[in-house]
C-alpha cells in the first residue's frame, strides 16, 4: 500500500462514527493501545473500552516484596502468554523473572520521604522519582481486569497505604499479607477498604494484637465489613500443636468468645504446604 493510500485509511478509519468504532474495538481485541494515535476520537473511545475491567484479562499473580526495610519494593507480576502483548506494553522496562513465572520491576521507591524547612509544617517531598513510579503502577494495574493472587511482603505501614492507593479498586482473589509482628491492622484495614478482596490471609510470626481480646474482635469486624469474604491468619513458624504461644484449648475457648452474629471464629487444621505436616490456623467467615 502506498502512502497516499495509507493516508486515506487512517482519515477513513478517523471520520468513522462513534458506535461503529466500538463494535470494531470489541471485534478487534487486546492490544489496543497504539489505535489512540488515529484521531482524538479514537483516542477517547479506546480509553473508554479500557476503563471497562470486564473488557481486560486478568493477572494471574502480583507480589510487592519490601527491600531491607526500605521505602524501595521489587513488583513482580504474571499473566496468560497470551496476553503478552497487551501487559508488555504497560509493564516496560521490566525483566523477564524465570523463577517467578513472569516479569520483575527494577527496585521503585514508593514512599516519599519528606523534607521539613519551616514551622509549623512545609514539607516539600525528596526520593528519586516516587510520584512517577507510582503513576506507572497505577497504569499497569489498571488495565486488568483482576488479580488472582496478591501477595505482599512486610510492608510498613507507609508502604501499604502507598500500595492501596497504587492498586485502587481492582478486585483480588486471594491477598497473602507476610508481617513479622501483627501491629498495623489499622492501615490493613484501609488497605481491605481500597481494594475488592474475596480471601485476605495474613501469615505473621506474632499476633500481638491478639493481647487485647476486644481489639482482636474489632479488627475482625472492620475486615468482613470490607467485603472480605474469608479471613485467615497463619503462625510463620513452624508449630503443630500450638497458636502463637497458645495450646488448642485457650483457641476453642477464645474463638467461642470472639464470634458473634456478624462473624464466626473458627481454628481449623491443614496439611502445611511441602512437608504434609497438620498446621493450625484461625478462620473468619460472616455469620
Amino acid at each position: 500500500m502506498d502512502v497516499q493510500r495509507m493516508n486515506n485509511a487512517a482519515i477513513t478509519l478517523a471520520i468513522l462514527p462513534a458506535d461503529i468504532v466500538r463494535i470494531l474495538l470489541q471485534i478487534m481485541g487486546l492490544p489496543i493501545e497504539s489505535l489512540r494515535l488515529i484521531s482524538p476520537s479514537w483516542n477517547n473511545l479506546v480509553l473508554e473500552y479500557l476503563s471497562v475491567r470486564d473488557n481486560l484479562p486478568p493477572l494471574r499473580k502480583v507480589y510487592f516484596e519490601r527491600l531491607a526495610q526500605s521505602n524501595v519494593a521489587v513488583v513482580s507480576a504474571a499473566w496468560a502468554p497470551e496476553n503478552d502483548a497487551h501487559f508488555l506494553t504497560y509493564f516496560r522496562g521490566w525483566r523477564e523473572d524465570a523463577q517467578f513465572g513472569g516479569y520483575s520491576s527494577p527496585p521503585l521507591n514508593l514512599v516519599a520521604n519528606y523534607l521539613r524547612w519551616s514551622f509549623p509544617c512545609n514539607c516539600v517531598p525528596i526520593g528519586p522519582s516516587v510520584e512517577a513510579n507510582r503513576h506507572g503502577l497505577r497504569l499497569a494495574f489498571s488495565r486488568c481486569s483482576s488479580i488472582e493472587k496478591l501477595g505482599m511482603d512486610t510492608p510498613s505501614a507507609r508502604m501499604m497505604a502507598s500500595f492501596g492507593r497504587i492498586l485502587r479498586n481492582v478486585s483480588v482473589a486471594k491477598l497473602s499479607l507476610r508481617q513479622f509482628v501483627l501491629l498495623e491492622v489499622d492501615e490493613i484495614t484501609k488497605l481491605a477498604r481500597s481494594i475488592k478482596i474475596d480471601i485476605l490471609a495474613i501469615i505473621t510470626d506474632d499476633l500481638a494484637i491478639m493481647r487485647n481480646k476486644e481489639h482482636l474482635r474489632a479488627f475482625f469486624r472492620d475486615i468482613i465489613h470490607t467485603g472480605v469474604r474469608q479471613l485467615e491468619i497463619w503462625e510463620s513458624k513452624d508449630k503443630v500443636f500450638w497458636i502463637f504461644g497458645k495450646d488448642r484449648e485457650y483457641w476453642d475457648n477464645m474463638v467461642a468468645w470472639l464470634s458473634c452474629d456478624e462473624f464466626t471464629v473458627q481454628v481449623v487444621e491443614v496439611n502445611a504446604a511441602g512437608n504434609g505436616r497438620k498446621v493450625q490456623r484461625l478462620l473468619v467467615v460472616p455469620s
